[in-house]
């Protein structure tokens, strides 16, 4: 317990988690809680679908420009391929890194609200970009993109 000054006198602190609260704020509180998760989410469930979408044929075809009968191909197009994999998947969590970084400024400017819309707005957008890449470097972006949404 956390010894605090009242009145000249030593007292206890009130407790943390007190049985007496108001409903409203009770529920503000579980809200603000519950939409900050959404964050975690949404990075846990970019990182599940990407894993999924990266190994369809449709993704390897357009991006990797493997056909669908190719053979097993030269140790450097293995190579290529594996980097361009791990540059589409990891792109996201370096997003992440300058969006956790400008989160912080642009909260103090905007205020939470409006930066957390904000940050909602960049996400939807960078899931287009993504949605509509026909380049690898668009897809890419677009990672990085929603990346720093999240």
């Amino acid at each position: 317990m956390c010894m605090c000054l009242v009145r000249g006198r030593r007292q206890l602190a009130p407790p943390i988690f007190s049985t007496k609260t108001s409903r409203p704020m009770e529920l503000y509180v579980w809200l603000l809680t519950v939409f900050a998760a959404f964050g975690g989410f949404m990075f846990g469930y970019d990182i599940g679908v990407i894993n999924g979408v990266k190994d369809t044929a449709g993704f390897r075809e357009t991006f990797l420009n493997e056909s669908k009968h190719s053979g097993n191909g030269s140790r450097e197009e293995s190579v290529r391929e594996s980097t361009l994999l791990g540059l589409v998947v990891s792109t996201f969590s370096i997003g992440c890194l300058v969006g956790a970084l400008l989160a912080a400024g642009l909260s103090e400017v905007l205020g939470r609200k409006r930066a957390i819309i904000v940050g909602g707005v960049v996400f939807t957008g960078g899931g287009a970009v993504q949605a509509g890449s026909l380049f690898i470097w668009m897809m890419i972006l677009g990672r990085i993109v929603a990346g720093v949404g999240v």
